[in-house]
């Protein structure tokens, strides 16, 4: 589901191209206009989607670098499908055109999501604890900066689920009392002596 969006966007994109004699105003110097930014447009979109898509499917690090490469791959096969519509062909100029829009929609979304953080995060470190209650287990001072330190969590990890957060703050425990485990019991380590009999000297 999560690459449903990215494929019905590609769909789109196929569709425009598969338009014979495709033109959008009458005026030629604005329909090359109309038609080079609409290409940046619609890659750029489309790279993010696939970014959207890859970040919650796969494992790999920088998913933004693979979604631009899965859109430049696009672009390419995108021009050569042109090659078989009348009126159209196949053009390397293009190819870089779709691959320019969706460096600058990445650009752009990566920046707006950095200062997003930058200003969740310095709203979250500048809160304030009553002084007094950090240490009361269950107390609001308590339960908030919990909820701060998950924030702060799901800042750096977007993918962190809330059962591994509970993970995290669960504390251990301990089968063994803390101290020396293999230290002898000092009443079992020293035999009790015997009382002497009654009525004797010792």
């Amino acid at each position: 589901m999560s690459w449903l969006p990215a494929i019905a966007w590609a769909g789109v994109i196929f569709a425009f191209s598969a338009q014979p004699n495709l033109r959008f105003v009458p005026d030629a110097g604005l329909d090359f206009i109309v038609r080079k930014a609409g290409h940046m447009g619609v890659f750029g979109i489309l790279a993010l989607l696939a970014w959207w898509a890859l970040a919650r499917t796969a494992t790999w690090r920088w998913p933004w670098a693979w979604a631009l490469g899965v859109s430049v791959l696009y672009a390419m096969t995108d021009e050569f499908h042109q090659g078989f519509v009348a009126g159209r062909h196949p053009s390397v100029v293009d190819v870089s055109i779709d691959g320019t829009g969706a460096v600058i929609a990445v650009v752009v979304v990566s920046l707006i999501r950095q200062v997003s953080k930058d200003t969740v995060r310095a709203t979250l470190t500048g809160l304030d604890m009553s002084p007094g209650t950090e240490s009361l287990p269950g107390s609001s001072a308590e339960v908030g900066a919990r909820r701060q330190r998950d924030a702060l969590a799901r800042l750096e990890f977007p993918d962190l689920t809330s059962e591994t957060l509970a993970a995290i703050r669960a504390p251990r425990r301990f089968d063994r009392p803390v101290g020396n485990p293999t230290a002898p019991d000092e009443k079992s380590a020293t035999p009790d002596k015997p009382s002497p009999p009654i009525g004797r000297a010792p």
